[in-house]
């Protein structure tokens, strides 16, 4: 589940970045916390 959710994440802040000006190939590194699992996540998103 913990992967699902990672994913999910990863795929929506990849498509909320990439509708801004960031250069190609250009990898973002953002540490978010989950409140439904108490965890956090570290999300690695390249924008193509």
């Amino acid at each position: 589940m913990q992967q699902n959710r990672k994913k999910i994440y990863e795929d929506k802040f990849k498509e909320i970045l990439s509708k801004r000006d960031y250069p190609k190939n250009t990898i973002i590194k953002l540490k978010i916390f989950c409140n439904v699992d108490n965890r956090y996540y570290n999300l690695k998103i390249k924008i193509d």
